[in-house]
C-alpha cells in the first residue's frame, strides 16, 4: 500500500507534468485531476492512520 508521503510525491509529480508546455490542455486537466486524487488519497491515509493510533475522536 502507498503511504501518504508517497501519494503526495506522486501528486506533485503529476502536477508538475501538467505544466509541461508539450502537454495538451486536455492532458494537463487529466494530470491535474490525478494529482488532486493522490492528494485526497494522502489525506484519507492520514485519517486512517490517525484512527488506527487512536488519535481521532470516535464518530
Amino acid at each position: 500500500m502507498l503511504t501518504a508521503a508517497e501519494c503526495r510525491d506522486l501528486a506533485e509529480s503529476y502536477r508538475s507534468q501538467s505544466q509541461d508546455r508539450a502537454v495538451s490542455a486536455k492532458q494537463a486537466n487529466v494530470l491535474r485531476n490525478i494529482a488532486n486524487s493522490f492528494t485526497g488519497l494522502a489525506k484519507q491515509l492520514e485519517m486512517l492512520a490517525d484512527d488506527e493510533h487512536g488519535l481521532r475522536a470516535p464518530h
